[in-house]
Parts: structure tokens; C-alpha cells; sequence
């Protein structure tokens, strides 16, 4: 399975903590999980669950040694200068971020809310495409046009 994933093209990546019960362990101490999936749009998906004792660099050079493709993650830098890995972010993890931003703005005319706004026809443009039965590449075209145009739009407002 792993060897299938890392045959991909982009992948998405996510760590996330967890506890785990050990004898002799701390209860309080934290593991992680380390999840690595496929694309959307991947003909065979695949998700692989890998626990790790930590959170270092390490863990991930190991899983990916020898991927050559895209990784979606959330920013962290842990990803940053592996080999072969070109990180790509993530509009979800994005959008938080705004969000939070957002609340402290009086009105909602600020930098936060055009980003919003500017994420939410994204998603948007993405739901379009997924209701279409087309292939892929076509999506992947269709959406860098669309995407193109949202971005062209947003920089002369």
C-alpha cells in the first residue's frame, strides 16, 4: 500500500496527537498518529495510518523516502526540504486562520473577509467539479481557469 501511495502524484499529509496507554509509559505522554492519503481524484485511494512516538522531521523522511510529487499539509515545517517534496497548503487550514482574523476585524470589509470570500468561491468552484462527471485532467484544467479568473478578480478589488 505504501509504495502504491508514494506512486502518486500529490498526496496529503496530517499529524495529529494522540495517547496512548502504555505500561510503564507516562499517561499523560503523546504519540501521534501520522495519516498520509491520496488525492481526491486518485483512481486506487489510499490512507495509511502511522503511528510515531513523536513529531520529529525524521518520521516523515521515513515514510516518504523516495516520493516525488506534491504534499498537501498544514504548514508544517517538518515537511519543508524533504526531497522530491514540493509542499502545497491547504485552503481548509487557510481559512481558519482568517477566520480567527475575521473576528478581530470591526466590520467585515477587512483583508480577512476578502480572503473569505475569495476561499469560499473556491470551494465553490471544486463542489462544481466534482458534480461533473469529467476526468481529472479536465477538472484540473477547467480549475485552473476558473481559478485563474477568481484570482484575476480578487487582485483589482
Amino acid at each position: 500500500m505504501q509504495r502504491h501511495l508514494l506512486g502518486e502524484h500529490s498526496l496529503c499529509a496530517d499529524e495529529t496527537r494522540t495517547q496512548v496507554l502504555d505500561e510503564g509509559e507516562n499517561p499523560s505522554s503523546n504519540s501521534y498518529m501520522w495519516v498520509y492519503r491520496s488525492n481526491e481524484a486518485s483512481d486506487e485511494p489510499v490512507v495509511i495510518y502511522d503511528y510515531q512516538a513523536g513529531r520529529s522531521r525524521a518520521c516523515a523522511e521515513e515514510f516518504l523516502a523516495g516520493y516525488q510529487g506534491y504534499l498537501q499539509c498544514d504548514g508544517y515545517s517538518v515537511y519543508d526540504g524533504i526531497e522530491g517534496i514540493i509542499p502545497v497548503g491547504c485552503w481548509a487550514h487557510a481559512r481558519r486562520k482568517y477566520d480567527e482574523a475575521l473576528k478581530a476585524e470591526s466590520k467585515n470589509k477587512g483583508r480577512a473577509h476578502k480572503a473569505i470570500s475569495f476561499i469560499s468561491q473556491l470551494y465553490k468552484l471544486e463542489t462544481h467539479a466534482k458534480k461533473k462527471v469529467i476526468s481529472s485532467s479536465a477538472v484540473s484544467t477547467a480549475s485552473r481557469k476558473s481559478l485563474t479568473d477568481i484570482i484575476t478578480i480578487q487582485s483589482m478589488a
